[in-house]
């Protein structure tokens, strides 16, 4: 993930069809959550473009390894969620829900290492435990990205604790940027897509942003597709929508005029999976003054009414002026 900085301003083994119960090293840590509104400035606003507002939290811990959220997993009845940091941890906790299906709160959260081949522990490596994207195929292993170092780790289960085996990531990255692979998203036949922050081409005279699909996540044979660039723009997380149409995906920017600025994308599936130049449908645009912060996590599930949900985490770089955010949206068809 890129820095922003503002200016004044017991094992909780998570289970997923198939998985394998992974035991390692892990901490309980300290963690509450405050309810947030859409926008403080108009309480009354539940809406922004096709996003209905379903509740929101802050996450908060006192303790320091908590923070530098990237990629996010929800279990089917979304009340476990995982999520990796930029300092080589996991984070499992519990989330919450009222009456009417709205986030609640979050709590019972635990902390481990995330491992290398060799055992090595990544905890608290910023150049070698970057993780960013997050992915569970339908086996139940578990697959991590990491920029900086960029390379793709796969574990035996949730969490993504245990010693990994690695699997080649797609695109040539130069070692040390900041700029790798941040979104990896399961296709409906176990296939995998994963988009990078940084890879950029031009195609049919259109700036775009590379993307990747390969139909076997085990030996994987990459294929291209792009995203039109959007002004200062680039993809964070990505993820395919309950019915398999769509891929669905987050862009961010961020200017000392115009702020922090985040959509909420979406395309036909099939054209990705065709390696074409996709056509974007804008789904929100999130600023200022509405609840938003460094937001890199994207989860979509279908709800017990068949709506879209979407979930949404923010990666606060360990910068205190920023903050753990666990959004909740239902997309208005």
């Amino acid at each position: 993930m890129r820095r922003y900085f503002f200016i004044c301003f017991s094992i909780l083994v998570v289970s997923a069809p198939g998985a394998v119960e992974a035991v390692d090293a892990a901490d309980p840590i300290p963690l509450k959550s405050s309810e947030l509104r859409l926008n403080v400035e108009d309480p009354e606003q539940r809406q922004v473009g096709r996003l209905l507002w379903r509740g929101g939290l802050e996450l908060i811990s006192s303790d320091g390894r908590f923070g530098g959220l990237s990629g996010l997993w929800l279990s089917p009845d979304a009340q476990r969620a995982v999520a990796v940091s930029d300092e080589g941890h996991w984070v499992a906790f519990s989330v919450e829900y009222d009456q009417e299906g709205d986030l609640l709160r979050a709590g019972q959260a635990r902390l481990g290492p995330l491992l290398e081949p060799d055992g090595r522990s990544l905890a608290g490596s910023k150049d070698w435990g970057d993780a960013e994207g997050l992915a569970v195929l339908p086996t139940g292993e578990v697959l991590v990205s990491f920029e900086r170092q960029h390379r793709l780790n796969r574990y035996r289960g949730l969490p993504p604790a245990g010693r990994p085996i690695q699997s080649a990531l797609p695109g040539d990255h130069e070692p040390g940027a900041n700029e790798g692979m941040e979104s990896l998203a399961v296709l409906p036949d176990g296939g995998l897509l994963a988009i990078s922050e940084g890879l950029a081409a031009e195609i049919d005279g259109t700036e775009a942003w590379q993307g990747f699909v390969a139909d076997d996540s085990d030996a994987p044979v990459w294929r291209s597709f792009y995203i039109p660039k959007d002004a200062d723009l680039a993809p964070v997380d990505a993820g395919i929508g309950p019915a398999g149409r769509y891929l669905y995906w987050l862009e961010r920017g961020f200017s000392l005029i115009g702020g922090l600025r985040v959509k909420l994308k979406r395309a036909p599936l099939d054209l990705a999976l065709a390696g074409a130049l996709l056509r974007p449908e804008e789904l929100a645009f999130l600023k200022s003054p509405l609840t938003m912060d460094n937001l890199e996590g994207l989860w979509l599930r279908e709800g017990p009414g068949g709506e879209t949900l979407i979930t949404l985490l923010s990666d606060d770089n360990f910068n205190p002026p920023q903050r753990t955010l666990l959004l909740q949206f239902e997309l208005v068809e």
